[in-house]
């Protein structure tokens, strides 16, 4: 009986020193190793640990902001060697949580986001919002302008047409019901 009580207390003393590792352990925090952009735009930011993460796009100035919870940069001076259509990158901490923000030079979108749980990296293909528009010379916009014209006359014509074949058979039912009256 002796021996279980002292059995007990091991154990019960042993629970007690291993909580503070678990605390530890779950409090852990993510350090982001690397951040860089392929030649197709798409960003990968690699971590050490699986972390909680928010992307998103905002615009004046158009940037994207990806939030990393209990996350650091390993180095306080890093700064990502940054492609041509971002004008700057910036890292900020808001209580436990790392702002990685990159400053667009023209609007872009975050396609495909992706955690990679096996290599740790939160990765996103880059995408321009507006694409490149056409311009057309002043010859093509008035045979566009003369195109839409006729097809808005076109369709004027036909829906007049269909108005007077849906008048024209209403009419006919009417001088057939007064036949039977």
């Amino acid at each position: 009986m002796h021996f279980i009580k002292k059995l007990y207390q091991f154990i019960f003393f042993i629970l007690i020193l291993a909580q503070p590792l678990c605390v530890y352990a779950q409090d852990a925090k993510t350090t982001v190793t690397k951040i860089e952009f392929s030649n197709n735009k798409k960003l990968s930011i690699t971590l050490n640990n699986s972390a909680e993460y928010k992307l998103f796009t905002l615009g004046n100035p158009d940037r994207l902001l990806i939030e990393i919870k209990k996350a650091e940069l390993f180095k306080k001076d890093y700064l990502p060697k940054k492609p041509d259509f971002i004008k700057k990158i910036t890292f900020h901490k808001n209580n436990q949580t790392l702002i990685i923000t990159l400053f667009f030079n023209e609007k872009y979108l975050a396609k495909n986001t992706n955690f990679d749980k096996k290599n740790k990296i939160i990765s996103c293909d880059l995408e321009p919002r507006n694409k490149e528009s056409v311009s057309y010379s002043q010859d093509e916009k008035d045979d566009l302008q003369n195109l839409i014209t006729q097809e808005e006359k076109d369709d004027l014509s036909q829906n007049s047409v269909k108005k007077n074949i849906i008048k024209n058979g209403e009419e006919k039912k009417l001088n057939k019901s007064k036949y039977f009256f």
